[in-house]
């Protein structure tokens, strides 16, 4: 079965339906999926076909996973970067006076 033209249960582009969802719906569906294969009762066909329909929604959240890990770690940095001394600032000078030589003051 080719996924491009793939039809939903409601009979609708299966396609637009998912670009559609975001990933905490996906999960939920995921996990609906699951809980029907594990209960058993699917006929053969529809068990493979939810078997299917499982494996592209797991797909898709390893990939969201993904790329919001990477984006946690770009923020992280632009945080770090902005947190960062710099060499003229006057709360972190390393005089021997003990004005502002460890922490800032706030």
């Amino acid at each position: 079965m080719a996924k491009n033209g793939a039809k939903d249960a409601a009979g609708g582009d299966a396609g637009a339906a998912e670009s559609q969802r975001g990933f905490d719906e996906e999960l939920v569906e995921l996990e609906r999926i699951v809980a029907e294969l594990e209960q058993g009762g699917l006929g053969l066909e529809k068990a493979i076909e939810r078997f299917g329909a499982g494996v592209a929604l797991l797909g898709r959240c390893q990939a969201a996973l993904s790329r919001y890990s990477k984006r946690v770690e770009e923020l992280t940095g632009d945080a770090e970067r902005a947190l960062a001394n710099f060499a003229d600032d006057p709360d972190f000078a390393g005089g021997g006076d003990g004005a502002g030589s460890s922490a800032p003051r706030r």
